[in-house]
C-alpha cells in the first residue's frame, strides 16, 4: 500500500509484472490528475481491471482513471521494496523508470486521444506519395475566378422567378455541376413548388448575363500564370463548361496556349462529374496512366470524380467563393490536401 499525504494511491501484489487495482480519478478529465482515491471492492462476481505492466500498455486508456504522473511515478520511486523481494528476471524497476523517462506529457495526451478521422486531416503542406506526370486542372474557380461570378449570376435571377436559396447550401448542391444538369434541378424546383415549367426565356437570360459578365469582370486566379509557366509535365483542362465557353475563358485571361488541344469538356463524355469519365478521357488523351495523374479542384463532386477515377485529388480554396470550411469538405470527398494559393501545387509535385 503506498500513501502520500494520508491518501492511499495504489496496491501493488507480487506477480509477474505490476498490477493497480480500480483506480478512480476524483479530479477533473484533461491533464494533471491529482486527487485519487481506491474503489470499494464490488461484488464476488463483479471482474476487476487490473493494468499490468510494461507502462506502455497504460497509454491509450483515457477511461482507465489513471494519473501517469502522479501515481505511476510515485508507484516506482516506492516498487524498489517490491522488487527486492522477487525474483530477479520479474524486477521492473529499471524498465518502468526508463519507459518513463521517454514518455513526455504530450506523448502522453496524444496516445489517449482518439484517432483523427481522415476526413479531419491537416492541410499542412506536405509532398504527396510519388512524383506525378501529368496535371488536370479545373477551370472554374481554380484557373479563373468564375465561380463568384456564376453564383452571384444565378441567385439574382432565381430569385426574380421566385426561387431563393442559402448560399451555402446552393453552392454545396450545385458547385461542379453541368450547366444541363444545373438547368434540369432548377426546373424540378420550380415545378415543385409552383406546378409550372421555367418561364420562357430563363436560360436565355442567364447565358446572356454570363458573358457580359465573363467579358467585363472575369479575372485570372492570383498565381495561375507563373505556375503554369513553371510546369514541365503534361497539364490539360478537365471542366463541366462548355467547349465554348471554355475557350472564351481561357483566352479571356491568356492562359490558352499553356493547354493547347488539350482542353476537354463534360460535354464530350456521357457522364459529367462526380463520375470519373471527364478525368480519364483527358487522361487517355494525354497517353497517361490515371494513377500518374494529379487533379486540382475546388468542387466536391470534381474531389469524388479524381477519387473514383484513381487520381491523386488537390482541393483549392482560393477562389472567391469559397467559404469557411471548405477546405473540410474537400478533404471529407477524400482530398489528399487541401491548398489556398495556386503556387503551393509546385512544392508538391
Amino acid at each position: 500500500m503506498i500513501r502520500t499525504r494520508g491518501r492511499s494511491l495504489g496496491v501493488f501484489r507480487p506477480m509477474r509484472g505490476l498490477s493497480m487495482k480500480r483506480v478512480i480519478t476524483c479530479g477533473t478529465a484533461g491533464c494533471g490528475f491529482r486527487r485519487l482515491r481506491m474503489g470499494k471492492p464490488g461484488p464476488p462476481e463483479t471482474p476487476r481491471r487490473t493494468y499490468p505492466f510494461p507502462v506502455t500498455r497504460l497509454f491509450g486508456t483515457r477511461d482507465s482513471g489513471i494519473c501517469m504522473f502522479g501515481l505511476i511515478q510515485r508507484a516506482v520511486r516506492q516498487s524498489s521494496r517490491y522488487s527486492s523481494r522477487t525474483r530477479k528476471p520479474h524486477r521492473m524497476t529499471r524498465p518502468i523508470r526508463q519507459i518513463l523517462g521517454r514518455v513526455s506529457r504530450e506523448v502522453f495526451l496524444c496516445r489517449t486521444v482518439r484517432r483523427v478521422r481522415r476526413s479531419l486531416r491537416s492541410s499542412v503542406p506536405r509532398r504527396l506519395n510519388r512524383p506525378m506526370t501529368a496535371v488536370i486542372f479545373d477551370c472554374d474557380g481554380v484557373l479563373v475566378d468564375s465561380e463568384v461570378l456564376a453564383l452571384e449570376i444565378e441567385l439574382i435571377s432565381l430569385k426574380e422567378i421566385g426561387l431563393e436559396f442559402d448560399i451555402e447550401a446552393y453552392q454545396k448542391r450545385h458547385l461542379g455541376t453541368t450547366s444541363a444538369e444545373f438547368f434540369r434541378e432548377i426546373e424540378a424546383d420550380y415545378r415543385a413548388k409552383f406546378d409550372a415549367p421555367l418561364p420562357d426565356g430563363f436560360r436565355e437570360t442567364i447565358g446572356k448575363r454570363y458573358r457580359e459578365a465573363f467579358s467585363t469582370r472575369l479575372q485570372i486566379i492570383d498565381g495561375v500564370h507563373d505556375l503554369l509557366s513553371s510546369l514541365d509535365c503534361p497539364v490539360a483542362v478537365a471542366s463541366g463548361s462548355s467547349p465554348e465557353g471554355l475557350a472564351v475563358k481561357l483566352a479571356q485571361v491568356e492562359i490558352a496556349a499553356f493547354f493547347g488541344e488539350h482542353v476537354y469538356s463534360s460535354h464530350q463524355v456521357e457522364r459529367g462529374k462526380p463520375a470519373p469519365d471527364l478525368f480519364l478521357f483527358a487522361a487517355g488523351a494525354l497517353g497517361i496512366s490515371p494513377a500518374d495523374c494529379i487533379v486540382v479542384e475546388d468542387s466536391a463532386k470534381g474531389i469524388r470524380a479524381a477519387v473514383a477515377a484513381g487520381m491523386r485529388a488537390v482541393g483549392f480554396t482560393g477562389g472567391g467563393h469559397c467559404l469557411a470550411g471548405h477546405g473540410t469538405g474537400l478533404l471529407e470527398e477524400g482530398a489528399d490536401l487541401v491548398i489556398d494559393h495556386i503556387s503551393e501545387l509546385k512544392t508538391h509535385l
